[in-house]
């Protein structure tokens, strides 16, 4: 038999580095996750639009090509935290990724602070949600939600 614990999949630990100590998670046994259960407020396309418009290339990049893979949580209330950020080949096995891409990803995300507050059977569940960005040359080619 199978229990729920707080480190199922979707389950983020606290991490006094960089995560907002403000940040709730409402019931950390009752993380779900997948792909569509939770929606950015303004539409797929203009989250993709945001990202495409506000990243910023820089020369440092150009070698990377790969995945860029940021989970979060978001929140009872819609509020996302406990960002995490990983550099993969297209094989998804772990790469080597320029200084800052990361970080200047999370934060880019992280400034698109609008998630839906998402029900299942009527009861308002924390999420994990996963982003994954496609480079090319160090440059986005592709976004899924």
């Amino acid at each position: 038999e199978l229990h729920s614990t707080n480190h199922d999949v979707g389950y983020i630990p606290y991490n006094s580095e960089g995560d907002n100590k403000n940040f709730i998670v409402c019931d950390s046994t009752n993380i779900a996750s997948g792909r569509n259960r939770i929606q950015y407020t303004y539409g797929t396309l203009k989250f993709k639009e945001e990202i495409l418009s506000n990243f910023s290339y820089k020369e440092e990049y150009h070698s990377f090509n790969g995945f860029v893979v940021i989970r979060f949580l978001v929140n009872c209330q819609g509020k996302s935290g406990r960002y995490r950020a990983e550099a993969l080949n297209y094989d998804f096995s772990s790469a080597n990724s320029p200084d800052n891409l990361l970080s200047s990803m999370i934060n880019l995300i992280k400034n698109l602070d609008n998630w839906t507050k998402s029900t299942q059977n009527d009861i308002t569940t924390e999420y994990s949600k996963y982003i994954n960005l496609r480079f090319k040359n160090g440059q986005i080619q592709n976004l899924l939600l």
